[in-house]
C-alpha cells in the first residue's frame, strides 16, 4: 500500500490499523476515516472511485460487473444531498 509506520498520517496518533484516505494517499486511522466520511463531498469521492474501478473491470472484459458498480456509484451520487438518517433508511430499504 504505502509507508505505514504504525502512526496515522493525518492525526499522528499510534494505531494498529489503517485505511487509505478517499481524498489523497494518506494512510489514516479509523477515527480519522470516521471524520472523513462526514465531509459533504465524501459520497462524490466514493462514486468517483467506484467509476474508476468499473473502468478497470471493463478493461478485464467484465462488462456486467462494471455495469453493477456503475449503478452503485450513481446511487451514491444521488444520495449525497440527503440527511444521514434518510440515506441510511434508503440504503437498507434496497
Amino acid at each position: 500500500m504505502n509507508n505505514w509506520n504504525g502512526y496515522c498520517h493525518r492525526c499522528g496518533k499510534e494505531s494498529g490499523s489503517h485505511i487509505m484516505s478517499m481524498f489523497n494517499t494518506e494512510s489514516i486511522c479509523m477515527s480519522c476515516k470516521k471524520e472523513e466520511r462526514k465531509r459533504p463531498d465524501y459520497k462524490l469521492a466514493e462514486a468517483k472511485d467506484l467509476r474508476e474501478y468499473a473502468g478497470r473491470l471493463r478493461g478485464y472484459g467484465m462488462e456486467t460487473q462494471a455495469a453493477n458498480v456503475e449503478v452503485v456509484a450513481a446511487d451514491l451520487q444521488a444520495l449525497r444531498d440527503l440527511p444521514p438518517g434518510v440515506e441510511r433508511c434508503l440504503t437498507y430499504w434496497r
